[in-house]
């Protein structure tokens, strides 16, 4: 007895988004191991990363766009000083395909998180996910769009509700003014 050759046809991954069928093909083996180290490892993913992570699982490449942009202030040599901004974008493969017809944000990035599912965790579990997570609350958010900027999280992040201080005390749950003797 011995091995017969290994010849399975691997498709990738196939999406159905508002009437159109997007295909995502399979991961390269280095990738594969990568996000499999990654996970293993329980490495945290900044946004940025995170990010970059998705854009990646549907073929997208960073584009840089250096842009100079005035700071304000005045060298001594009397030149306006400014700072470099990388204001690229995302484009190539499955990504741009889907951004070309339209397909919102969200449901860009629960395609990308299927096809993360998919290689790290199978197929099984990859279509419960596809079945299921638009319909409520269940994990991270997405991470921010491309181009949203510090300036933009923080005014977000000022408008949140602050969070209301507990009125448990070390007595039982019950505060001061309700522990006062009742007349």
């Amino acid at each position: 007895m011995g091995f017969d050759a290994l010849s399975i046809q691997l498709d990738g991954i196939q999406l159905p988004i508002e009437g159109k069928t997007y295909t995502i093909p399979e991961m390269r083996a280095d990738d594969g191991l990568k996000l499999t180290l990654q996970i293993a490892k329980k490495i945290p993913l900044s946004d940025e990363e995170e990010l970059a992570m998705y854009m990646g699982l549907l073929g997208a490449e960073w584009v840089s766009s250096p842009v100079e942009i005035p700071t304000g202030e005045i060298a001594e040599d009397g030149t306006p000083v400014t700072i470099t901004v990388d204001d690229g974008t995302f484009e190539g493969g499955v990504y741009s395909e889907m951004v070309n017809d339209g397909v919102p944000w969200r449901m860009i990035v629960h395609a990308a998180r299927t096809v993360f599912i998919d290689a790290v965790h199978g197929r099984t579990t990859a279509e419960i996910h596809w079945q299921t997570a638009l319909t409520g609350d269940l994990g991270n958010p997405p991470p921010p769009e491309p181009g949203e900027n510090r300036k933009t999280r923080r005014a977000a992040a000022k408008k949140a509700a602050p969070r209301k201080a507990s009125t448990k005390s070390a007595s039982g749950g019950r505060t001061r003014a309700s522990q006062a003797p009742t007349e």
